[in-house]
């Protein structure tokens, strides 16, 4: 009862009538005593039994929500404290008995965990519907809020909320994705790489990664000793329009001696240095206003500073490659601005071009091979409907014509022969810089400059103008320097003016500055040299003279150093969203991603959606061991898109086919370059059909193979060494190889290949898994297999990565059709592999082919 105490002083103090009061004895006043104590001893245990009771509330909720969209995934959940809260946010409307005490009850609902009876015990309706949590807001620059992504799995919009399923991602190095229903993925983020339709930025990415303010910039900057060099950082931007957002320094640390103090320059846009006044080392920084300042992009920069008139090193043998702008003056206008610092070049080439203040067909400059009009596709015969090929025997006739007549030939390339590496040869040609300088009998250049690009972006979409500039690169610096060891490369790019209409294609231009940068850095190679000049050093507001720091770029020789121009990030939020594009920073402000040992991202699946056409990723039902994964169903260039997480892009070589949902490889001609090493433990699987004959060799394809790179290093050397899923021409079988020793002494190499029943005229989808004491071939179409097991046969790996669509022997040149491969470093077992085949068979299906 809660009126004890009240109820005692009442007896005590009785009602009497108001003439005669009665006064109460003592033994009656006394009696109020015990209640009270009573009273108070009930109050303190109550008190206690409600303490206990919420630090029971406040264990179960460290334990953390777990929260499902159905009761069937709660259910297969054991809680780890009595009292732990869960919740089926739905949608399920269906109901199940209750596990703890029985009863019918709605699967939607909030939830505790029991000990005993182990359960879920249901404790009420959904919370949610009275206080919505917020996993994500995605707002316009002035605040509104045009949807908000729920933590029940709903999506407020307009028009109404559509309701989303969340999970888990498959890994614990995803913390968020978004996907459809067949598992292609429409964003991407992990701690070091963001992936979204049209934006990447990862540690490997050399375009379009990091915030707005990041320095498109190459290794070195380059001034005559005692000459003021002008940085503008606008033309290092890559969106021009950010330059008002940005601001930029410059510094130089004090020499360790005292004999030079530190040095810096602050700008928001042209940067006056000195670099005599620099060390060996500069660093350039650039930050966005509005972003928290201490997050910055640094790049670090090599300075180099010839000196005006020296005694000696003053003499270079150079060959210009370029387009329009090297043949209008860019040659005389050099020659002439070295000559006046006291340096004298000698220019070999077979074509003259412009003299200073002359049309672009005068022929009274220096020679070189300055070609109006050409790109690096034009040069590699990547290209073939522009120029026309200098034939053997022909030099004279060449060197005789008008300069109109030899501008639309190319002096460089030959026909190829079986000895040529596949990977230069393009449309039956290739790019022979030791066969060029011996037919026409020229002097070795001690410099080559390349300066290409500004009609690569004239003529390609953004999908392939960046391989193509990485693969004109690729080709002629590697012959160039196969031919002629030591010789020094210059890279360069033309600028542009600052205009609306050019800044609308400045995204291109970025893309071509950023492969040239990622190029040379990953080269690592003191011979070859970016010059970031000709887009730094210029306001591109003005005409100016572009020649005068090209001279300069290998004057200094001594302590080379390995190239650091890579953009570095002096300190990023843990969650990397400062890396993000601004858009997608503000989309993910309001997420929060817990991390540890076991924590797995947020998956969200949108029902009904289809991203396959432009997917960045893949939710794949077995995702260990992951490397590679393609669907060739979005073109050549977007097929080339490593759907496996972190994976690296393939490389694209030739002209693959486009036939809608696949495409179409020739070996040795057009294929798909990996990155992708081979291992001793491996799975490849593959969906594949071959329109070729198969009548021989010629016409058997490689769907997938390193096969003819040889041994790696520390195994025996062979011809044999490699793996490969390919046709032994034969049209109704799929051979599979792992090279082997033949035995226990590893004197012999086997390539250790078995076959399995395949109509490779149609559609199948196959598998190769390999181990050190098993090989297993798959044809999970038919649902067959044939293996091999192994005791003392160690595998042989071969040197080349693999590649899709070809290997590296020229022997197999079939045509194969390919819709999908995916590539484990391990060896899967059965029930993964039946997995896979069933998710990879449901997308194949829905793309339209059936295997």
């Amino acid at each position: 009862m809660a009126d004890e105490i009240r109820d005692a002083f009442a007896v005590a103090w009785p009602d009497g009538p108001a003439s005669d009061p009665v006064e109460p004895d003592k033994s009656t006043i006394r009696s109020i005593g015990p209640v009270i104590d009573k009273k108070i001893a009930n109050t303190a245990a109550e008190l206690q039994t409600q303490i206990n009771e919420v630090e029971l509330i406040a264990e179960a909720a460290s334990a953390g929500l777990v929260q499902k969209g159905t009761w069937t995934a709660l259910a297969a959940i054991v809680g780890t404290t009595n009292g732990q809260a869960g919740r089926v946010a739905g949608p399920d409307a269906g109901t199940h008995t209750d596990p703890v005490v029985g009863g019918t009850v709605a699967n939607e609902g909030e939830y505790a965990w029991s000990t005993s009876p182990a359960g879920w015990q249901r404790v009420g309706d959904l919370l949610v519907s009275k206080v919505a949590q917020v996993a994500a807001s995605f707002h316009d620059n002035l605040g509104f809020v045009g949807m908000q992504l729920q933590t029940d799995g709903s999506l407020r919009q307009n028009p109404p909320e559509r309701s989303f399923e969340i999970g888990d991602t498959r890994s614990a190095d995803e913390l968020l994705a978004v996907q459809d229903e067949f598992g292609f993925k429409a964003l991407s983020l992990t701690a070091t790489e963001f992936r979204a339709p049209g934006v990447s930025g990862g540690e490997d990415e050399g375009f379009n990664s990091g915030f707005d303010a990041s320095p498109l910039i190459g290794g070195h900057l380059v001034a005559f000793d005692g000459a003021e060099t002008h940085l503008y950082t606008r033309n290092i931007l890559t969106a021009r329009s950010d330059i008002s957002r940005v601001r930029a320094s410059l510094y130089s640390e004090a020499a360790t001696d005292g004999s030079r103090p530190s040095y810096s320059r602050l700008g928001d846009d042209e940067l006056v240095v000195d670099l005599t006044k620099c060390g060996g080392t500069v660093y350039l920084q650039t930050r966005l206003d509005e972003v928290n300042p201490d997050i910055r992009h640094q790049a670090t920069l090599s300075v180099v500073t010839p000196p005006a008139a020296p005694g000696s090193l003053n003499t270079a043998r150079v060959l210009m490659i370029g387009d329009s702008i090297t043949n209008r003056q860019m040659a005389a206008r050099m020659n002439a601005a070295a000559a006046a610092k006291g340096y004298t070049l000698t220019f070999v080439g077979t074509l003259n071009g412009a003299g200073i203040g002359q049309i672009s067909s005068d022929v009274t400059g220096p020679l070189g091979e300055g070609r109006e009009g050409w790109e690096f596709g034009d040069f590699t015969y990547a290209v073939t409907d522009r120029v026309s090929i200098v034939a053997p025997g022909a030099e004279a006739t060449y060197l005789a014509s008008d300069k109109a007549t030899k501008q639309t030939q190319n002096p460089f390339l030959r026909v190829a022969t079986g000895g040529d590496d596949p990977s230069v040869v393009r449309n039956g040609n290739v790019f022979d810089f030791d066969f060029y300088l011996d037919r026409f009998t020229l002097a070795d250049p001690h410099v080559v400059f390349i300066g290409l690009g500004t009609n690569d972006i004239r003529d390609l979409n953004s999908p392939d103008l960046g391989p193509a500039i990485t693969d004109g690169l690729t080709i002629m610096c590697g012959q160039i320097q196969a031919a002629r060891p030591g010789t020094k490369i210059v890279i360069w790019f033309p600028p542009v003016s600052r205009s609306s209409d050019r800044d609308t294609v400045w995204s291109e231009y970025v893309e071509v500055l950023s492969r040239q940068i990622k190029f040379v850095r990953e080269q690592a190679d003191v011979d070859i040299r970016l010059l970031p000049g000709r887009w730094l050093l210029r306001k591109w507001d003005l005409r100016s003279t572009l020649a005068r720091p090209l001279i300069l770029a290998f004057r200094r020789q001594a302590s080379p150093t390995r190239c650091t121009c890579r953009p570095s990030i002096l300190r990023a939020s843990p969650k990397c969203s400062r890396r993000l594009p601004r858009p997608w920073r503000k989309a993910l402000s309001n997420l929060s991603f817990a991390q540890g040992e076991n924590y797995m991202g947020t998956n969200i699946l949108v029902p009904g959606a289809d991203f396959s056409a432009s997917a960045v990723g893949f939710n794949a039902a077995v995702e260990s061991g992951l490397k590679g994964l393609w669907f060739f169903n979005r073109g050549i260039r977007a097929s080339a898109k490593n759907l496996a997480l972190g994976g690296v892009d393939a490389e694209v070589f030739g002209t693959p086919s486009d036939q809608g949902a696949f495409l179409r490889f020739k070996g040795g001609q057009s294929f798909f370059q990996t990155e992708i090493e081979d291992t001793e433990a491996f799975t490849h699987i593959a969906a594949v059909k071959s329109p070729d004959t198969m009548a021989d060799q010629a016409h058997s394809p490689m769907f997938v193979s390193n096969f003819g790179s040889g041994s790696k290093a520390g195994y025996l050397a062979s011809g044999l060494a490699g793996a490969s899923i390919y046709s032994n021409v034969s049209t109704t079988l799929a051979s599979m190889s792992a090279s082997r020793y033949t035995d226990g002494t590893n004197t012999a190499v086997t390539s250790a290949g078995t076959s399995i029943a395949t109509t490779l005229s149609s559609w199948s989808l196959v598998a190769s898994r390999v181990r050190t004491d098993r090989a297993q071939r798959d044809n999970l179409t038919a649902a067959t297999a044939a293996a091999a097991n192994y005791t003392s046969q160690a595998r042989v790996l071969a040197a080349g990565d693999f590649r899709i669509g070809s290997s590296y022997s020229l022997s197999w040149q079939g045509e194969c059709d390919i819709a999908a491969v995916a590539m484990y470093n391990r060896y899967i077992d059965d029930a993964e592999l039946a997995t896979i085949g069933v998710q990879m068979r449901n997308v194949l299906a829905h793309l339209g082919i059936a295997v």
